[in-house]
């Protein structure tokens, strides 16, 4: 759920950002520019963004549609996946938002090196291995959090205290329990 939310705000922040017409990219490196975002898997981003809003559309079909909830989920999202696969690839869209992200923090040959190592086979193990890396991470990041953030919440009510501040009213999310 956290990667999805990652993702959204990534298609946010790329959306706001300065229009693909305002900059040119020499031709030959927004070729490869393309190249990397196809071989990191960028293509995937209407999907991904699309089955982020899967919990917003049960939501809204169970409301709206309480006779007929599942299909009206199915029709939300095929309309997402449609029109975030729509707004992708074509002009102005998404990808050609992002190519002056990639033009502005790798030089051509950065860019180069790095598209040679995804087509090696210890790229392209990395590549089919980041997803699980990132489920994973997520799982433990979660679990770490859970252990961290009561005693985080103590010292901070502690110090809060300390200078006549009112603590902070939430609860602090109990630790996972040990498995």
């Amino acid at each position: 759920m956290r990667s999805a939310m990652h993702i959204a705000c990534l298609v946010l922040c790329a959306t706001l950002a300065l229009p693909a017409a305002a900059q040119t990219v020499d031709p030959a490196k927004q070729t490869d520019i393309l190249t990397l975002m196809d071989l990191t898997g960028s293509g995937r981003i209407p999907a991904t963004t699309a089955e982020s809003l899967r919990p917003r559309a049960q939501e809204w079909a169970r409301r709206s549609n309480p006779q007929n909830p599942a299909r009206a989920e199915q029709i939300i999202m095929e309309n997402a996946h449609r029109v975030f696969g729509e707004h992708y690839a074509v002009s102005g869209g998404l990808r050609d938002r992002l190519v002056p992200v990639y033009d502005r923090l790798f030089s051509h040959d950065e860019l180069r090196t790095i598209i040679a190592f995804y087509r090696s086979p210890t790229g392209a193990r990395l590549l089919q291995a980041l997803p699980a890396i990132q489920k994973e991470t997520q799982t433990v990041g979660s679990t770490w959090g859970r252990e961290v953030v009561p005693g985080f919440v103590l010292q901070a009510n502690e110090a809060l205290k300390a200078e006549g501040f009112r603590p902070m009213e939430a609860q602090p999310p109990q630790p996972a329990p040990q498995q």
